[in-house]
């Protein structure tokens, strides 16, 4: 069996044991718990600590809701609201930052110029690009728009409709195609022509996985028994299938950098995150659900991260069963 992506156990004041079949170096970027503002980072590795790398400035109820982060490479794109908390009345905006530059001030990308950007709904390519969903208002077309790398400098970046009423969208590794949802069904759109193929099936909330080979994706049976589908784009056709019991609502799907794991978001519970296994050759492809970041650092529950590299780098022998993870200090 091929190397696994451990479980991150992040423990606050003493080391726990962790059984898993390898251990994979890497990091994540996430928000900090307890100060929503702030951007803070750790790699996955022994006695690793975690250091903030940005800090927005002072502003009443402003809380980074979503992050997304150029794979291996320096950008990080978050989604941030802020507004009238009491009357519920709400902006949101999509800004960048270089996450080697301290005390960089972020870019706002979208400057106040579109309604809801709803979570789970923006990604960045490897060229530095964004992708967004907009919903519709009196000015704006619901879809998915378009700012490219080039365009963040400028004073006001331009940002181009390329799919009306799109959602979810989700970068190829390539940096030229997304996959979207539209409607309970998933499409491959292709950037520079403008093409657009719908694949097979249903679901919503297609994710990319990183070596371009595949596409989760989930889709509900009358509510309450969830589904993921593991779509090969290789052969254009489902090869796995995974149903999950549960009354909860799939808000995020992101693959492991080994591509051997799936990992989905709870939208209630705690935000809490489930790590599934994934081998496309073996007889049982997937493994059951798995808590991933389940405890607490700061004192609090993670609920918002992001990989921010592609590949996988093992450390250990396949046959390694236990391993310990280091005190993570704030």
């Amino acid at each position: 069996m091929k190397h696994t992506l451990f479980l991150l156990c992040f423990c606050f004041t003493f080391i726990l044991p962790v059984t898993q079949h390898a251990d994979v170096q890497g990091e994540i970027v996430f928000v900090h718990p307890v100060k929503p503002r702030e951007l803070w980072i750790t790699k996955l590795k022994t006695g690793a600590n975690p250091h903030k790398i940005y800090a927005h400035e002072e502003q009443p109820n402003y809380r980074i809701i979503d992050i997304v982060s150029q794979k291996d490479a320096d950008l990080i794109a978050f989604l941030a609201r802020s507004g009238d908390e009491a009357a519920g009345e709400y902006v949101y905006n999509i800004y960048i930052v270089d996450k080697t530059q301290k005390d960089e001030k972020a870019t706002n990308i979208t400057q106040d110029r579109f309604g809801v950007i709803p979570e789970s709904s923006f990604d960045i390519s490897k060229n530095g690009d964004i992708v967004f969903t907009s919903t519709e208002t009196a000015d704006i077309t619901a879809g998915i728009y378009l700012i490219p790398h080039t365009e963040f400098q400028e004073a006001e970046p331009r940002a181009q409709l390329i799919v009306k009423n799109g959602t979810a969208p989700s970068w190829f590794p390539d940096g030229k195609r997304i996959a979207l949802g539209i409607k309970n069904h998933i499409f491959i759109f292709t950037v520079g022509t403008g093409t657009i193929k719908q694949l097979n099936g249903w679901g919503f909330l297609p994710t990319i996985s990183p070596d371009g080979r595949y596409l989760a994706r989930a889709h509900s049976l009358w509510g309450t028994v969830f589904n993921i589908e593991i779509y090969s784009l290789t052969n254009n056709k489902i090869i796995a299938n995974k149903k999950l019991t549960t009354s909860d609502i799939f808000m995020d799907f992101k693959w492991s950098p080994d591509v051997e794991q799936i990992v989905y978001t709870t939208l209630y519970s705690r935000r809490k995150h489930y790590a599934i296994s994934f081998d496309e050759n073996s007889l049982i492809q997937f493994g059951n659900p798995v808590e991933f970041l389940q405890k607490d650092i700061f004192g609090h529950h993670i609920t918002t991260y992001d990989w921010t590299f592609s590949g996988v780098y093992p450390v250990e022998p396949k046959n390694r069963l236990t391993t310990l993870w280091g005190k993570i200090k704030q």
